[in-house]
């Protein structure tokens, strides 16, 4: 819903727009009489819409000064000036303004007028969003890393780029790296939401792996699977869990030749992908 705040001198057309706006759905916030005011209102209320009277006068500031002013707040409402002439009109966009509405203003006038802020809301809001993603993608995450207990009854943070894998076992979480073995508080899938997702995987839900550290996806027979990491150990991966290992190792391509020798003796090595027999 739109929300609007009405500057204008005359109380019978403040109460007139108010019946108007509210018949196109529009939220009235609040209206002022006085070009002081509405710069205080705008500034508290922060309205999408303010519709302006332009010949009333504020000692020491016009109409179209009063205006400059309310478009120049952050974030900055949506003016459309209205007046009983239209000389201003230039000088009215040359502001920025939405829209200049002579008086007096037809419903259906304001309807037009109600819907080109609705359009010009979306489109504002829609550039912040991109923005907002762009900045996002640009500014670089900050260092992560993982406590652990070290044997000296210490917490170490061990950043994220030593990690070779986590296994929980015991209730309890355990995060290798290289020969070094630690374990953490936090839980297996608090882990695996700190991790970044194009270096890690959930291979089982007792195992998280860093991918480049796979050097064999092995075939056990019956549906079953596992993975060789580069310091030689095995760890099983989940069934439900192997086609998107697969997809991840780019293995998708060579999947077919499952069939083709027992599956208790093939082994396919992800770098290079090729497959070899009688390797267990």
């Amino acid at each position: 819903m739109i929300t609007t705040l009405i500057v204008d001198d005359e109380p019978l057309t403040r109460s007139y727009l108010r019946q108007a706006l509210e018949a196109q759905g529009a939220s009235i916030l609040g209206e002022a009489e006085d070009g002081a005011q509405a710069l205080q209102l705008a500034e508290d209320l922060c309205p999408d819409l303010i519709l302006l009277d332009l010949d009333f006068k504020t000692p020491g500031l016009t109409g179209l000064e009063i205006g400059s002013a309310l478009l120049g707040l952050d974030p900055g409402p949506l003016v459309a000036f209205v007046t009983g002439s239209s000389q201003h009109a230039v000088a009215a966009f040359e502001l920025g303004a939405l829209d200049y509405l002579v008086k007096p203003v037809a419903p259906d006038r304001l309807a037009k007028t109600v819907a080109r802020a609705r359009s010009r809301l979306i489109a504002r809001r829609a550039r912040r969003e991109a923005q907002q993603r762009m900045l996002e993608r640009t500014t670089p995450a900050p260092r992560r890393r993982v406590p652990v207990w070290a044997p000296s009854s210490a917490v170490r943070l061990i950043r994220i780029e030593e990690i070779d894998s986590i296994e929980a076992r015991e209730k309890r979480v355990y995060v290798r790296t290289g020969d070094n073995e630690y374990c953490t508080d936090r839980t297996l899938s608090q882990l695996e939401t700190l991790l970044p997702p194009d270096q890690f995987f959930r291979i089982h839900y007792l195992h998280l792996v860093r991918l480049e550290r796979v050097e064999e996806l092995l075939f056990l027979g019956n549906h079953r699977y596992a993975v060789r990491l580069s310091d030689n150990r095995v760890l099983p991966v989940g069934r439900s869990r192997y086609p998107a290992l697969r997809q991840r190792l780019g293995l998708d391509c060579v999947m077919n030749l499952e069939g083709r020798v027992p599956v208790d003796e093939l082994v396919i090595s992800p770098t290079p992908a090729t497959i070899t027999a009688g390797a267990e």
